[in-house]
């Protein structure tokens, strides 16, 4: 989203959000908004390492993660691993995508749809963390980013 571009339609708890105007010193511009979205998402789930938002094409939109070169790679994997499942859960009877989960021995990846396949939205837990939560709040999570991108879920 380009800096200067109208946000509408925000949630009222997501209304201090909204773009940032030299007149309204204080609001929040969507990128902000999102970090802020992101941050909230990582601390109410318990174990949570970070959280990424990733474009169609895997590329990173915004992070809590710290270095972006370990997130880029991610991002994009994780996006390409969503697509595979949609495909999967077609071909099998169009049954509705949800989430995907990848466990590793140190790691877990979940990963959704953020305005019906418009974009990724990623959270890495450590292997303390609390998968229930992770799934409850990735939805939820994903709708504000929805909200704040302004994207049309037409």
């Amino acid at each position: 989203m380009a800096k200067g571009e109208e946000v509408s339609g925000l949630s009222p708890d997501l209304e201090a959000a909204e773009s940032e105007t030299d007149s309204e010193p204080g609001k929040r511009n969507p990128e902000e908004a999102l970090a802020a979205s992101l941050r909230a998402f990582v601390e109410r789930v318990p174990g949570a390492r970070g959280a990424t938002v990733a474009d169609r094409n895997g590329l990173t939109i915004a992070s809590t993660f710290p270095s972006a070169s370990d997130v880029g790679l991610g991002s994009a994997m994780a996006t390409v691993i969503a697509r595979a499942s949609h495909s999967v859960l077609d071909s099998v009877g169009g049954d509705r995508f949800l989430w995907v989960v990848l466990e590793g021995a140190m790691n877990k990846i979940v990963v959704c749809d953020v305005s019906e396949g418009l974009g990724s939205l990623i959270l890495v837990l450590g292997p303390e963390g609390d998968l229930d939560a992770a799934k409850r709040e990735l939805i939820r999570t994903a709708m504000e980013i929805t909200t704040i991108l302004d994207l049309d879920v037409a």
